[in-house]
């Protein structure tokens, strides 16, 4: 096994919008990924935690929209947490390389390659990426998180991700945990699927709730 790509999700099989139809971003991120790694012909596997989403199960689509990669569902209880969810998906991992992604991001193979040359010479790769304006759209943004992450599984033994419920932290103590150890892309920031394409998606409950809380403090 050549790369475990570990998701964490909640309700992003199936989202509704008003006047699209239905966005299919957790299966068009596992698809860009089986696209990508049989390009660069490697053996890789999917691995799926799952805080009880009730949108589309994923037993009904997933290893289809994987093939050829292996694809493995893990069940979680309690709130969301995208942390605890990777953790929990890192563990299951068979291979020495991990890639890290949210659930609505859409990769290509020159990431992935970039991510894995890093991996082989011990550092970390946090890509960065462009986020749709809306549905559809060819308008682009820069985005700048760091949920995605490309790295030896034995780095992320020694700086697992935090595990906050809700929405937000995780992201940003992660790529703090392992800044000194990180190799960043070099290539041109505005460049369209640099590394990544964020799909546009509306706010999430708990994104929502953060946002507010945040505006009310400022």
């Amino acid at each position: 096994m050549d790369l475990s790509i570990c998701i964490a999700v909640k309700n992003r099989s199936r989202v509704k919008v008003p006047g699209y139809p239905d966005l299919e971003l957790l299966g068009d991120c596992v698809r860009s990924l089986a696209f990508a790694t049989s390009a660069l012909k490697l053996t890789a596997e999917v691995i799926v935690a799952d805080f009880a989403s009730t949108d589309w199960p994923l037993e009904q689509w997933l290893p289809e929209r994987a093939a050829p990669m292996h694809s493995v569902i893990v069940g979680l209880a309690g709130e969301f947490s995208n942390g605890r969810g990777k953790n929990a998906a890192a563990e299951m991992a068979a291979a020495p390389v991990l890639l890290f992604t949210d659930a609505d991001m859409l990769w290509n193979r020159e990431a992935i390659d970039r991510g894995l040359k890093a991996a082989s010479d011990g550092w970390a790769y946090f890509p960065r990426y462009s986020r749709q304006a809306y549905p559809g759209s060819c308008l682009l943004v820069p985005g700048s998180g760091h949920g995605c992450c490309i790295l030896p599984r034995t780095l992320w033994a020694q700086h697992r991700w935090p595990e906050p419920t809700g929405w937000g932290g995780e992201d940003n103590g992660f790529y703090a945990a392992l800044h000194m150890l990180t190799r960043e892309s070099m290539a041109n920031a505005d460049m369209v699927f640099e590394g990544l394409l964020h799909q546009w998606h509306p706010l999430s409950d708990p994104k929502r709730a953060a946002s507010n809380s945040k505006r009310s403090k400022s």
